[in-house]
């Protein structure tokens, strides 16, 4: 293996000295592969990772720059390489069924093979180094994207994600260091991707594209808004551009990374639960209906991330119909929780998925306790009030001694 490795290393040196595909005006971290030059760009390489797509693609234009910054964690390695291709003579001959999807070579030979992972910084790394049975403890990984003139279309404006991007010179490490560490702690999240420019090389991208001529600077890029970034007006501290992260996408991670209690859930849809809970305790068929049409309503107005957990508070609302009683919400808690505790690996966002279910599901719970407790305790107070009314009447001279008395 040693040897096959030294061997592959000198025939991926010269391999990169004679052929360089050219995307940014530079030895690209992401090569462009096709039908006509895989099997060259294949030759004396002992790992190629490929990114699979087509330009129509909605969900490979948002999960490209995760791929992307991936690649930033093996600059100019001589073993690793990743490419991306949209050829569908490619997609055919490898059968590929859905996009985008990982393809990896082993040894610049041309046999495929499928890699069923998430598109994230920390599984490509980490999937890397069990297939080559690699240390990687010591390289620095970067979860934000490095942008340039030449990809600034196709990693900031292009995609239907929220973008928060760092302009800064060479002076603002303090800067880069805490984008870098929120970044870090939404590593996790495509709804959002963090990205950096340095004006010290591409002054001319910034002056085209931003009024501000001071560095550092923080742009805000709203997912359906990227024509008309706003700048960060607070102090760039981890804390605070995490709070506004937070704010502006309702991801609800804290500043490690960690999920809050209000991740997972749709501020649009609480109000609404929390207008129609009583009918979902008492479980009133017309009512249900009409929560579910209003909570369907809300769709044309959330992100994608969004809808996919608003899907889930409708399907929670449809169990609850099925079953005819508030209790499933206590059998479908235990089902996400099991899940959780399962040895079976999960992927990344497959745990985050549960993680922010649980989160749905147990603040449901919340409201069907505070309904089911106010109506104990006005239960309570009623039936204390009759046996007051009761002892009074029974014993009518005592409460006028009582009353005179006072």
């Amino acid at each position: 293996m040693a040897a096959t490795r030294k061997y592959c290393r000198l025939l991926a040196v010269l391999f990169s000295c004679v052929v360089i595909f050219l995307t940014t005006g530079v030895r690209s971290l992401v090569h462009e592969v096709n039908s006509q030059n895989l099997d060259k760009f294949l030759s004396g390489k002992l790992f190629t990772l490929t990114f699979v797509d087509s330009p129509s693609c909605t969900r490979c234009r948002t999960l490209f720059p995760f791929f992307v910054q991936a690649s930033q964690v093996f600059p100019n390695d001589p073993e690793i390489f990743f490419a991306r291709t949209h050829d569908r003579k490619l997609q055919e001959k490898w059968g590929v069924t859905e996009l985008p999807s990982l393809m990896f070579h082993m040894h610049g030979l041309g046999n495929h093979q499928y890699l069923d992972l998430d598109v994230t910084v920390d599984d490509i790394v980490d999937m890397i180094a069990r297939l080559l049975h690699g240390n990687f403890a010591g390289l620095s990984r970067t979860y934000s994207v490095h942008v340039t003139p030449e990809n600034f279309q196709e990693m900031i404006i292009t995609p239907r994600q929220h973008v928060l991007l760092l302009l800064n010179d060479k002076k603002d490490t303090e800067e880069r260091t805490n984008l870098d560490r929120v970044a870090y702690a939404f590593r996790k999240d495509d709804a959002i991707l963090f990205a950096s420019l340095d004006v010290s090389k591409y002054e001319k991208l910034r002056n085209e594209r931003f009024k501000s001529r001071e560095t550092p600077v923080l742009m805000w890029f709203q997912a359906d808004e990227k024509d008309t970034p706003k700048r960060f007006g607070g102090v760039l501290s981890a804390e605070l551009i995490t709070m506004f992260v937070n704010e502006r996408t309702g991801l609800n991670r804290d500043t490690e990374g960690g999920i809050l209690q209000e991740a997972g859930r749709i501020p649009a849809a609480d109000k609404l639960l929390n207008q129609y809970i009583e009918d979902v305790v008492d479980h009133v068929d017309e009512r249900l209906v009409s929560l579910s049409s209003a909570l369907t309503a809300l769709k044309p107005s959330l992100e994608e991330y969004e809808n996919e957990m608003l899907d889930y508070y409708l399907f929670v609302l449809d169990n609850i119909a099925m079953a005819g009683n508030v209790a499933i919400l206590r059998e479908l808690i235990r089902g996400e929780e099991e899940k959780l505790s399962e040895k079976e690996e999960l992927s990344t966002k497959q745990r985050e998925t549960l993680k922010r279910r649980k989160n749905v599901l147990t603040y449901m719970q919340s409201l069907v306790n505070e309904v089911k407790e106010s109506r104990k305790k006005r239960k309570d107070d009623t039936k204390r009030k009759q046996q007051e009314e009761t002892l009074i009447l029974e014993n009518p001279s005592k409460h006028d001694h009582v009353h005179t008395e006072l």
